[in-house]
């Protein structure tokens, strides 16, 4: 039953939001000990180059990613 929920995206802290919203609340969980997440989108081919192009960038500067 948890699997399923998993496997479904039903449990599991979510992400959502403009690139500036995603990147603060990475930013949080970085600030709480967080320095690795394994991550899936619901939509991969709009999301993934939207984390490359608007998301990283913002991480960058905030100097979470080289």
């Amino acid at each position: 039953d948890q699997y399923l929920k998993v496997a479904l995206g039903m449990t599991g802290y979510q992400l959502f939001g403009s690139p500036e919203t995603v990147a603060e609340k990475m930013r949080a969980l970085h600030e709480t000990g967080v320095d690795n997440a394994v991550v899936g989108f619901f939509d991969p081919h709009k999301a993934v180059p939207l984390m490359g192009e608007k998301v990283m960038p913002i991480l960058k500067k905030m100097g979470l990613r080289n």
